[in-house]
């Protein structure tokens, strides 16, 4: 198998039958589910006839915190064999079988290529046991070769020969078993870290800040983050001191579900997955025409103490807000509740900073109030995903208008907009959504359309940065 099953740079030089697995290897080595050869302190794990699995503590899904031996005695000579994790309870079992009839070292067993399963986003060939990897024992009772199976992929890659196997250096056996990580549901700052590591995030009502750890003890370190709760509120995660996160100060997690994986390199630490997401929260309006509808914008006097961006604020009226951006004598809110609107003179309350304050807008209040879409993210508007939603009170099953794209009433061609919405770009931290001069178009259920003008609804708009 040595003769064949090569590690070698991207170089396309190599067209024999692992040849199409040299790109996949070179540029997913950092994403499998392997067996790790190497121990923390770097003590070589794998010599001829056992394979040796380190995951490190609280190292992805699946903790083995010991070092655990797979025998091979049982594995025939000239033969493939299957390594396969499966859990009971909270202790994982790994154990290496023949697979019956694969004495070909230069072809992957189908047995193996076949059980790639998408409900369970894993190799299963076992119905209950995950398979993290194929090894190829030799006619004289030798390891030559591993292949290991990609995170939640339908692929996999090879390495062989003892003396390469340090490719793999630093990985582990874990993913899709089971769900565990650590629960940060308060103000936070991450030590330094010497594995990648899972945070299920819960902010509460007020929200929380979680501080990354100092970029340069952490470099190649990746951090995946998850908002869980469904309150409206933030988790805002911001960098220790001056240090950025994609060029940013911090970043949000607004909605639940929504997900960040963060990589700390040499400069600062970069996202290399997840979304970043915009949301106004629901805000009412009645008056659909000519409008520029975007984030509330409230403009305030009086003030003691000092907002904190991230946290929730409380209105005299029980609306409530997240704190995007604060001048000293506006703030810009995302998430609102309620009515979504501030009213002149009534207090705003900080949750976390007990800052306080009192609107000041002489108009009475904003709920007509025109501003951009405010969402900080320091891009072009053509890199955003929009989207405007409409409901007549606030409920899934009352939404009019669920739409990111444009309707002209108006049948004459080439017509101006006068219904529906268009897009503007503003700056690199502002869109804007503006209504046409007729109002808001409905579609109905029986395809004709409703024009909305002064119908007392709410909207939401959500921007969102895919990375």
């Amino acid at each position: 198998m040595a003769n064949t099953f090569y590690i070698e740079p991207i170089d396309g030089g190599n067209t024999d039958s692992w040849g199409p697995k040299e790109l996949r290897q070179n540029r997913n080595v950092e994403g499998n589910v392997s067996c790790k050869l190497y121990d923390d302190s770097g003590t070589l794990k794998l010599s001829t006839g056992n394979i040796g699995f380190n995951n490190g503590i609280n190292r992805g899904t699946v903790l083995i915190d010991t070092i655990t031996t797979v025998s091979l005695a049982g594995v025939s000579n000239g033969n493939w064999a299957k390594v396969e994790l499966s859990t009971s309870g909270t202790t994982p079992t790994i154990a290496a079988t023949d697979i019956t009839g694969a004495t070909d070292s230069n072809t992957i067993p189908t047995e193996f290529t076949g059980a790639w399963d998408g409900a369970k986003q894993s190799y299963y060939i076992s119905t209950t046991k995950k398979c993290i990897g194929l090894i190829w024992k030799t006619s004289g009772g030798s390891l030559d070769g591993v292949i290991n199976v990609l995170l939640n992929t339908e692929g996999y890659f090879g390495t062989s020969e003892t003396s390469s196997f340090a490719v793999i250096k630093d990985h582990n056996i874990s993913g899709g078993l089971t769900a565990t990580g650590t629960a940060i549901s308060a103000d936070t700052t991450i030590g330094d870290q010497t594995t990648n590591k899972l945070y299920w995030c819960d902010s509460g009502t007020d929200g929380i800040k979680i501080t990354l750890p100092t970029l340069a003890d952490n470099q190649n370190i990746e951090l995946t983050f998850l908002q869980t709760n469904s309150d409206s509120s933030v988790t805002m995660i911001d960098g220790e001191g001056a240090e950025t996160i994609n060029g940013l100060t911090h970043v949000f997690l607004e909605n639940q579900g929504q997900t960040l994986k963060l990589k700390g390199e040499s400069s600062e630490w970069k996202i290399i997955s997840g979304l970043l997401i915009a949301d106004t929260g629901w805000r009412n309006f009645a008056d659909q025409t000519n409008r520029e509808l975007g984030s509330q914008e409230v403009d305030y006097d009086n003030l003691s103490g000092t907002f904190q961006v991230g946290e929730t604020v409380t209105f005299a009226s029980g609306v409530t807000g997240v704190v995007m951006a604060d001048d000293g004598s506006t703030l810009k809110l995302h998430l609102m509740t309620g009515v979504g609107y501030a009213v002149n003179n009534e207090s705003i309350t900080g949750n976390k900073s007990s800052a306080t304050a009192l609107v000041n807008e002489p108009g009475g209040n904003t709920k007509e109030q025109d501003t951009n879409m405010y969402h900080g993210l320091a891009v072009s508007q053509y890199k955003l995903y929009k989207k405007i939603i409409i409901s007549t009170d606030k409920t899934d099953a009352n939404i009019v208008i669920d739409s990111d794209s444009l309707y002209n009433a108006d049948a004459a061609p080439g017509a101006p907009l006068y219904f529906n919405f268009g897009w503007r770009g503003v700056d690199t931290n502002n869109t804007q959504c503006q209504t046409g001069a007729d109002g808001v178009t409905q579609m109905n259920a029986d395809g004709t359309t409703t024009t909305l003008s002064a119908s007392d609804y709410y909207y939401k708009i959500i921007l969102e940065l895919k990375f």
